[in-house]
């Protein structure tokens, strides 16, 4: 039993020895703080103009709307118009601008077919708009694929222009 409270005692003294010599010694928070006389404080300067050079401020550049690109059934190669280029024309301007943005392309499909073949059919409509990007100049590492099929229609899939909206390729920009 003597061993135990000897060992104790001298395990507390090392403890704490040790914490003082970390804190104290190493870290510096043990020394006391230094006053400041009134005389040595200065007051502020007013600087009259901007200090920051031009080339430094950056461009505000709008993030462009959300882009819906609607397809033919079965078909995965979308054709373009004036409105869905310069959409995009923007998309890849503001991307260029801003390293941190992405795009996300999500591809979806009506419900007629199997499951996994509006999948797949999904996946080829977004990557058709990956490719499209990257023709002109975006980084594949700034476009996210995904693919919701059928699984998430836009409107019922019942009528014949229901299932023409949920044929569909949704593209966002994420900042």
């Amino acid at each position: 039993m003597k061993i135990l409270l000897i060992g104790f005692i001298a395990f507390f003294g090392w403890s704490t020895f040790a914490d003082y010599y970390y804190v104290c010694r190493i870290r510096g928070f043990c020394e006391e703080s230094s006053k400041i006389a009134m005389f040595d404080i200065k007051p502020p300067v007013t600087i009259p103009m901007d200090t920051l050079p031009l080339p430094v401020a950056r461009k505000l550049v709008e993030i462009p709307e959300m882009e819906v690109v609607y397809y033919d059934f079965d078909k995965a190669v979308f054709n373009t118009n004036s409105q869905t280029e310069n959409t995009f024309a923007k998309s890849i301007e503001f991307l260029k601008d801003n390293t941190n943005a992405n795009i996300s392309i999500i591809g979806h499909a009506d419900n007629i077919g199997s499951v996994k073949y509006n999948q797949d059919l999904g996946l080829r409509r977004a990557q058709n708009i990956k490719d499209y990007f990257e023709v002109r100049g975006v980084s594949a590492n700034k476009l996210f694929l995904d693919s919701k099929g059928e699984t998430s229609p836009e409107v019922d899939n019942n009528t014949i222009a229901g299932r023409a909206k949920n044929r569909r390729t949704v593209i966002t920009i994420n900042n």
